[in-house]
């Protein structure tokens, strides 16, 4: 992985100084005017399960000034563990810049006023064999104008598989990801889904991924990973969304205690728990919108009835119970979130 890193940086080092040494060029990240003509990749990352399916990303220009624009895409072979045969494309007759090819020149004519967006699509097939997330990348070099140009997002990730969800969650607010696992519960607008590593939640203000998810889903959530009072989410910016397949069996929950739990939340966080033999101290009926004390012979903790929750109005059990969902966490306090009605098992 190292070595991997280090190539790609290397690269992206001959790709900054081709842009600075062009008279017109702007350096990635460099201040420019608002509104000033700007060439970037649309994402920072895409990805796509190894299934026999498209994947693309977009070269924009954007604000242009009629000057002519050109540039090339690079695909960064020795940085990339995902080779040319996994995208359906070869490199032969391709111009070569130590370990990189120059896939495309492009080339935005004088006269161009109005914003261009090019995309790139290439195949991923399926090879039935269960391998490895693999990831190639490309970057923009040698972007050059007569006119003074901006460079936006300069490099792209393509990725087949995805990044294990524990991997993604350790990465900094803001970066862009793309998520992959299986819906396990969701409410109206947090849908919790997981992995063989982690869990997550995906979360967006007008609730669509919420609308067009159910449980058993296996989808792919691309946007910038963020928090909210604490709990990791990938939201509320988000790119693109999409369910692979429906119907699956979901994970085995984790068989917990409340100590477990509160003595490494991140570890359980957006993950399906079963926690046996706990009380609350709610009595009658359950409360939508409200914050109780779930105890077990271990410790305690919060026990969260969601304002959309079924459970809110639902008997509180008379004795001990079994509580069977996922993990949540506001304000640096974790809470079992009952999101179904059967989410509670009694004895």
């Amino acid at each position: 992985m190292y070595r991997l890193r280090t190539l790609f940086f290397s690269i992206l080092t001959l790709v900054a100084f081709s842009l600075t040494a062009c008279d017109s060029g702007t350096a990635p990240g460099q201040e420019s005017g608002p509104g000033a003509p700007t060439l970037s990749i649309s994402s920072s990352t895409v990805a796509a399960p190894e299934i026999d399916t498209t994947i693309s990303f977009d070269v924009e220009l954007r604000n242009p000034i009629g000057a002519e624009v050109t540039a090339e895409l690079i695909y960064a072979a020795g940085a990339s563990s995902a080779g040319p045969e996994d995208l359906g494309f070869s490199t032969d007759g391709l111009p070569q810049i130590g370990d990189a090819f120059v896939v495309e020149t492009l080339t935005f004519p004088a006269g161009t006023t109005d914003d261009v967006t090019r995309t790139f699509t290439y195949n991923i097939l399926d090879t039935l064999d269960a391998e490895a997330r693999e990831s190639a990348f490309f970057a923009l070099q040698n972007v050059s104008s007569p006119e003074q140009i901006a460079v936006g997002n300069n490099q792209i990730e393509v990725s087949i598989g995805f990044r294990p969800i524990r991997e993604i969650r350790q990465f900094d607010d803001g970066r862009t990801v793309a998520a992959n696992g299986i819906v396990t519960r969701y409410d109206d607008r947090n849908v919790y889904f997981q992995d063989e590593t982690a869990g997550i939640v995906a979360f967006e203000f007008a609730g669509e991924i919420a609308d067009g998810t159910s449980i058993g889903d296996e989808i792919v959530v691309n946007g910038e990973l963020g928090e909210f009072n604490g709990l990791r989410q990938v939201g509320p910016t988000v790119n693109s969304f999409s369910v692979i397949s429906t119907g699956n069996d979901l994970p085995d929950p984790l068989n917990v205690t409340i100590d477990d739990i509160t003595s490494a939340g991140e570890s359980y966080e957006g993950r399906l728990v079963r926690v046996e033999n706990i009380t609350t101290n709610a009595q009658g009926t359950f409360s939508s919108g409200t914050t109780y004390e779930a105890t077990d012979a271990s410790g305690s903790m919060a026990f969260r009835v969601q304002g959309s929750s079924p459970v809110g109005g639902a008997d509180v059990p008379s004795g001990e119970f079994t509580f069977e969902g996922v993990v949540g966490e506001f304000q640096g306090e974790y809470q079992l979130l009952p999101l179904r009605e059967t989410d509670i098992i009694t004895q």
